[in-house]
Formats: structure tokens, sequence, C-alpha cells
């Protein structure tokens, strides 16, 4: 549970096997509210925009906001090795003044 505004940093520590130069990709993305049913297609949200310290979101650690709005987010990170290869994860917060 956060309060708006609030600033926080996320960081994760991560190795390549080969040695390969990783890059970074940090998104916040608000829960999905298109509940769907039975493999039904659910209209993913898209990420939030301007949440992110300049220059931030290619680094092992981020700066980041809590949004504006009260609501259900997730902060994802995606780890790129430059050979097609990717590691992911995710953490839920919620935003409540």
């Amino acid at each position: 549970m956060l309060n708006p505004p609030s600033e926080l940093e996320a960081s994760v520590v991560i190795e390549d096997e080969e040695d390969d130069k990783l890059t970074y990709e940090w998104l916040i993305i608000p829960e999905s509210t298109d509940k769907k049913t039975g493999g039904d297609k659910e209209r993913a949200p898209r990420p939030l925009k301007g949440v992110f310290a300049k220059n931030s979101t290619s680094k092992s650690t981020v700066k980041f906001y809590t949004p504006k709005k009260e609501g259900e987010y997730r902060l994802f990170l995606y780890v790129h090795d430059g050979n097609g290869n990717v590691a992911t994860g995710n953490i839920p917060f919620k935003v409540q003044d």
C-alpha cells in the first residue's frame, strides 16, 4: 500500500552466465479491469508515462513516482541479454490516499 505522491526506488541483482551485456526495461502498468473467462481475449492496459525519473529505466536500479490516481498497479521488469533471452518479474502494489 503506497500513498501518492511518493518517490520510490526498486533494484534487481541479476547475472548472466555468459557475461552478456544486460539491458533493463522497467514499466508500471495498471491492473487489468477487462476480465474475461474461458480464454476470451482481454484488452491489456497501457504502461504509464512520466512515472520514472529521467534516464533511470535502462539501469538495474530505477527511481519512480507512485501514480497520482488511486488503484492497483504492477511494477514490471524485463532484462534482455541481447541474444534473444529475457528474464521478467513484477511486483503488485496499491496506491491509496
